[in-house]
């Protein structure tokens, strides 16, 4: 019996261990604090379903940009393409990594990041990251239809601190980081960061694993429609998925830098100041094309990304005030290093230049009432973006071109939204709404069209929300949603020069925005932070009015719309 209890003992104590993990880690979880919802709340008490990706999180996982620790960490679907070029898309929408109106909001620390590719984020410079799933217009106004990811960068306090590493790896890869932060003085803190990334040699993609043949991973199922006998049938067949497997991918070479800080002032005990920015550097970026050509289409760039902000923030009574102006830019230079035969030219020329440039302020005022909350706001977003085609180098040819038109879109948008607590935070309210005005404009586009005739037009939209959660007992609530998002038309939606020489015309009006109305339901029990289940349903509605003319009919137009 003795024997028997003594082979109990370490069984015993491992549960114990693993009990006090667990509790550990559900402690932790509890008080874990977000701010994608525009006010401080606990993870726990957001009635939506949300994702947070810890610093430890960030630094357990390997990854050669933001969206490797996202997709890493949280479900969400990705698109990455070799050169640095990278998106994600939540609840259905499909990633997108270049545009001004996108269907996943990108911020930093609360305001727009700036940055149509998320491949161009620092993520040397993050503490942890939020990852809102549902439409969140309500909050945010455009693009936040399928969700919200806000980067949180460091704040660091008390005494300075910093760590520095490094790494080496397949394809003569190698990385070098540095960061520090902490307080100067009683007044004084700072946050600083730095990295560098070069992978010398090109890549060689897999050749399976012993697991494949068993799995039939060596082949891919395909479907595809045929008429037969004037019927449109599904037809699907295998074919071999083997097709550039073990081969050594030329043009996948690049390298980047990155750079990062922040200072921060105590101006009082309740008041402060904080001026922050950060850029990202990439020249000589290689892009292998699709593998089935072998290089013939590859391709290089230079690319950079820049961007500031400047936060004030205080307590006045019950009142927890912001003001935050940002502004940011990104431009990709991209250059032909081959002939339409797919042949090696002695000088690559410039012959793609891309460019988008953000700048903005918001106002947030928080009252707080007891245990509700009360947050009221004010968004200014300036965005601008244009496109510039060279078919030869510059100095050959007498103009340059464009197959899309300079544009750009101004949003003013003032928000409500309430987080009301009752029954001793059992059951937790947050109504809201959002009015958005947003002015989407045509402007003078030399190379599109001698005939384009510039515009603006002004929209209003109105997106109201609600969500609830109900906590049975410790560990385990319902939670539900429902809202209403929308997206504006961008240039792409207006006019476009395709290769066959036609434009598409579209009028920029409220039946050009892309509407969504979702519903959300979830069982939440926290036990290491696992949602028990979660359902959602969206409706997508879009109305645009459009047609394909010829460019002598458009000729006798004297507007777009």
């Amino acid at each position: 019996m003795n024997k028997k209890m003594y082979m109990l003992l370490p069984l015993l104590a491992a549960q114990a261990h693993h009990a006090q993990t667990v509790k550990d880690s559900t402690a932790a979880i509890e008080q874990v604090v977000i701010t994608a919802s525009r006010t401080k709340q606990k993870l726990v008490n957001v009635p939506q379903k949300l994702s947070v990706i810890t610093a430890s999180d960030i630094n357990k996982t390997s990854s050669a940009d933001v969206t490797d620790i996202i997709k890493k960490n949280t479900t969400v679907d990705v698109i990455q393409y070799p050169g640095l070029l990278s998106g994600i898309g939540i609840r259905g929408f499909r990633p997108q990594f270049s545009g001004l109106t996108q269907r996943t909001l990108l911020l930093v620390d609360g305001r727009p990041a700036g940055a149509t590719n998320m491949g161009l984020l620092d993520q040397n410079f993050v503490e942890r990251i939020e990852v809102l799933k549902g439409p969140a217009s309500a909050l945010y106004g455009s693009q936040a239809m399928g969700g919200v990811v806000n980067l949180i960068t460091p704040k660091s306090t008390g005494p300075v601190h910093g760590k520095m590493s490094g790494s080496y790896g397949s394809f003569d890869t190698y990385t070098a980081s540095v960061k520090a932060g902490g307080s100067i003085d009683k007044r004084f803190d700072f946050d600083v960061s730095g990295m560098f990334f070069k992978r010398a040699s090109n890549y060689r993609t897999g050749k399976g694993n012993v697991f494949r043949k068993i799995l039939k991973g060596d082949q891919a199922k395909q479907v595809y429609s045929i008429n037969r006998n004037g019927t449109i049938q599904d037809s699907l067949a295998y074919v071999n998925d083997e097709y550039g497997d073990g081969v050594t991918r030329p043009y996948t070479q690049y390298s980047y830098y990155t750079t990062s800080g922040r200072v921060g002032y105590k101006i009082s005990s309740g008041w402060r100041v904080d001026l922050s920015s950060s850029s990202f550097v990439a020249n000589n970026v290689e892009s292998p094309g699709e593998i089935t050509k072998n290089g013939t289409d590859a391709g290089l760039k230079d690319i950079y990304r820049y961007g500031g902000d400047l936060s004030i923030t205080g307590i006045q009574g019950i009142h927890d005030l912001s003001f935050k102006a940002y502004l940011s830019s990104e431009k990709s230079n991209n250059f032909t290093v081959r002939n339409s035969k797919g042949e090696v030219i002695d000088n690559p020329f410039l012959s793609r230049i891309t460019g988008y440039n953000w700048k903005g302020i918001q106002l947030r005022d928080q009252i707080h009432l007891g245990r509700h909350r009360i947050t009221a706001g004010y968004d200014y977003n300036y965005a601008y973006g244009n496109l510039k085609v060279y078919s030869a180098p510059v100095g050959q040819q007498a103009n340059e071109y464009t197959t899309s038109p300079n544009s750009s879109l101004v949003s003013n948008g003032i928000y409500v939204q309430g987080n009301l607590n009752f029954l001793d935070n059992k059951l937790i309210l947050n109504p809201g709404a959002r009015m958005d005005f947003t002015t989407f404009s045509i402007l003078d586009t030399p190379g599109f069209i001698n005939e384009l005739q510039t515009g603006s037009k002004t929209t209003r939209f109105f997106s109201p929300s609600f969500s609830g959660q109900y906590r049975f007992f410790d560990r385990f609530a319902v939670h539900g949603s429902v809202g209403r998002a929308f997206v504006t038309p961008d240039a792409s939606n207006i006019a476009v020069l395709p290769l066959l020489v036609k434009v598409q015309v579209r009028s920029p009006s409220i039946r050009e925005i892309l509407i969504l109305r979702t519903k959300t339901a979830g069982l939440r029990i926290l036990v290491s932070n696992i949602t028990a289940m979660s359902y959602w349903r969206i409706s997508l509605t879009s109305g645009p009015m459009s047609k394909t003319v010829s460019l002598p009919e458009l000729f006798r137009r004297k507007r777009l719309w």
